[in-house]
């Protein structure tokens, strides 16, 4: 005869299969969560090179107009020099 057990379950074979779905279920949940941080660090390291790179060219841009500015102080001095 099959003894009814305090926790719910009638058998051990019950309580073992409940165990194994949830032990299952936990692991497709942290599968599903690794590759979602995966997902979003690649997505962060993306997005930190294009940063990286925006930087770069307003980097570049600014030097570029700072030398034109200096550019343009001569040609102004020379200018008024005449």
């Amino acid at each position: 005869m099959s003894e009814v057990k305090t926790d719910g379950y009638v058998n051990d074979d019950e309580y073992n299969d409940k165990m194994r779905i949830e032990r299952n279920s936990y692991l497709i949940q942290t599968e599903q969560l690794t590759e979602q941080l995966e997902q979003q660090t690649q997505d962060f390291h993306f997005d930190m090179r294009n940063k990286q790179m925006e930087l770069v060219v307003l980097e570049n841009r600014y030097a570029d107009l700072e030398r034109e500015n200096k550019e343009l102080r001569k040609l102004i001095k020379e200018t008024d020099g005449e």
